[in-house]
């Protein structure tokens, strides 16, 4: 019996992030909770793919995810309410 199609892997819509040199940016608690919630789905694709023997996709999400911690790294380290305050 041929095997049954394989769903396709869960993907999240995000809004494009905005430009960094912009002063004016504006980093809501929004768009980290829609980054932190396609990164839940990325995890799980991403552990799909290994259970399923798929190293090649599995690597194409854990580029996507990483791209993502980057960037919620950068924002965090950029965002002046997480600068310590000097003595």
């Amino acid at each position: 019996a041929p095997a049954p199609p394989r769903p396709a892997p869960p993907r999240a819509r995000l809004a494009s992030r905005p430009a960094m040199s912009s002063k004016k940016t504006a980093l809501t608690t929004d768009l980290v909770e829609k980054y932190v919630a396609e990164n839940s789905i990325l995890i799980d694709a991403i552990k799909q793919q290994l259970n399923s023997g798929k190293m090649k996709e599995a690597a194409q999400y854990q580029m996507k995810l990483q791209q993502n911690l980057i960037y919620l790294a950068t924002i965090a380290d950029v965002d002046p309410k997480n600068k310590k305050k000097k003595k």
